[in-house]
């Protein structure tokens, strides 16, 4: 008759159990983890450039109406080019340019634009390019 007593752990039991994680198993969680975050900054990246374009859009074109409407404030004489110049604080990253150039012939003829000028204004940034507005202005 066989009798076996087993008390505890055998020494080999108790070795494995003390040794944690091996290397491979470690460097398995660290490229799984890399792929999860490549991922996860891809999406993010995405998601933010649709929201902060329209948003840094709408920002270039109140730049631009408000340009638009001081130019519109001038007394004929003094609608002239101007820029490039930058906004200040905190539209810093945005620039404009005023372009005064004669009237098409075919709207009006006034090359010498002493009674009609066509204004272009031009709003510019970086990642959301130009917006531009135009107008005429008369001294009539």
């Amino acid at each position: 008759m066989l009798i076996q007593f087993q008390v505890g752990k055998t020494q080999l039991q108790k070795r494995r159990s003390l040794t944690g994680f091996t290397l491979i198993e470690i460097v398995i969680v660290i490229v799984v983890l890399s792929l999860v975050a490549a991922t996860l900054l891809t999406v993010m990246g995405a998601i933010s450039q649709n929201v902060i374009l329209p948003f840094m859009t709408q920002i270039a074109t109140g730049l631009a109406e408000e340009q638009f409407e001081r130019v519109i404030g001038l007394r004929f004489s003094q609608v002239t080019d101007e820029g490039p110049a930058a906004f200040a604080f905190p539209f810093t990253d945005y620039s404009y340019e005023i372009t005064v150039s004669p009237v098409p012939a075919n709207l009006f003829n006034d090359p010498s634009m002493t009674r009609y000028k066509q204004v272009e204004i031009e709003v510019s940034h970086a990642l959301v390019g130009h917006v531009n507005v135009y107008t005429v202005v008369t001294n009539h």
